[in-house]
């Protein structure tokens, strides 16, 4: 059985096993890696992530509420209201949702704290 582990779908493509090396009974696995565009990779970088829980909704809803509904959707293109909708319920997010800080890890997700110290003592063997 061979498993190669990632932290996102759709990393790994073109797997291939190969012949073993020498008089080896493990075979060799090639794979490929797709890293995505560097725009996109910048772009998950640069994404932020809220705090919804604990988000001012009391606030939202009555900014909300200010809004001239009518006089916002009169004469316009379902793509026009859409967007206006989108742009103030965004802006609406940014101004009563706090942030969440992002925690950079030096591990993949899956490894915890206890398998971190199984893994240092497996080491120091």
């Amino acid at each position: 059985m061979d498993l190669v582990l990632t932290t996102e779908d759709n990393l790994v493509s073109d797997m291939e096993i190969v012949c073993p090396v020498s008089n080896s009974d493990h075979n060799v696995l090639l794979w490929s890696i797709d890293y995505g565009h560097e725009a996109e990779i910048g772009q998950k970088q640069n994404q932020r992530s809220y705090k919804y829980e604990r988000g001012n909704y009391p606030l939202f809803t009555s900014k909300l509420q200010e809004i001239d509904w009518e006089r916002l959707l009169e004469r316009s293109d379902v793509d026009i209201i859409w967007n206006k909708l989108k742009s103030r319920m965004t802006e609406l997010r940014n101004e009563l949702v706090p942030v969440r800080r992002l925690n950079k890890r030096k591990t993949a997700q899956f490894i915890d704290a206890a398998l971190l110290k199984r893994i240092k003592k497996r080491n120091k063997m």
